[in-house]
C-alpha cells in the first residue's frame, strides 16, 4: 500500500541529495532505517531511499493544500487526491 510522506533527504544509489524544502514522496516499502519509494515530482525514478529520521507525515495543512491535486509527469494538477 502506498503512503505519502514528506522527505528532506533522498538517496539514489550512492548519492544523497538534501532537498531545499520538504518534498512529497510516495512510499511503497520500508526497511529498518529507510522508507523506499519515489518522489511525487519525479515518478520515473524508483527505489529511492528516504532516511526515517528526515522523513515525516504530512501536516493537516499540507494535506488540505494537496487534497484536490494530483501529480502528473512532475506537475501538480487540480482534480484528484494526492494523499491517502
Amino acid at each position: 500500500m502506498q503512503r505519502y510522506l514528506v522527505a528532506k533527504v533522498a538517496i539514489f544509489g550512492r548519492t544523497s541529495v538534501n532537498c531545499e524544502k520538504p518534498t512529497l514522496c510516495i512510499i511503497e516499502g520500508e526497511t529498518a532505517k529507510h522508507y523506499i519509494g519515489r518522489l511525487a515530482a519525479r515518478p520515473g525514478i524508483v527505489n529511492i531511499k528516504f532516511p526515517k529520521e528526515t522523513t515525516r507525515e504530512l501536516t493537516s495543512g499540507e494535506k488540505e493544500r494537496l487534497r484536490f491535486k494530483v501529480v502528473v509527469n512532475g506537475r501538480s494538477c487540480p482534480g484528484g487526491k494526492a494523499y491517502s
